[in-house]
């Protein structure tokens, strides 16, 4: 069913977002292909990668949770133990994009560093 009120939030939501974010972006507005390559690795180092490795964390735990939690629901075991394996499948692309991004950033001599959390 379609509900006028959500979309209307969410448009609200995302323009809020936007009107927030674009003075920032307008401010680091790169004046080189090597400023705007600096800030796309910071934004994806900083940022985007703990995010990513947090949610494949969060996906592998609850199918944990799920296989040893219903030990006597085998279909809910093997959901458990999909989830386990989406958590794996996850963690790992992410660490291959993340080296692929270390590789690119070396070659373009962009300086990066380890992810971790912002501050």
């Amino acid at each position: 069913m379609f509900n006028l009120s959500k979309v209307f939030s969410k448009i609200i939501y995302l323009l809020t977002m936007i009107a927030v974010g674009l003075p920032s972006v307008a401010l680091a507005a790169p004046n080189n292909i090597k400023d705007l390559l600096d800030m796309f690795t910071d934004l994806l180092i900083n940022s985007v990668v703990p995010l990513l490795i947090a949610a494949a964390m969060v996906v592998f735990i609850w199918g944990m949770i799920e296989f040893v939690g219903n030990a006597d629901n085998e279909e809910k075991r093997a959901k458990g133990k999909q989830l386990m394996l989406w958590g794996i499948i996850g963690f790992f692309v992410i660490v291959s994009i993340w080296g692929l991004v270390g590789l690119f950033t070396n070659f373009f001599g962009v300086p990066s560093g380890m992810p971790r959390l912002p501050e």
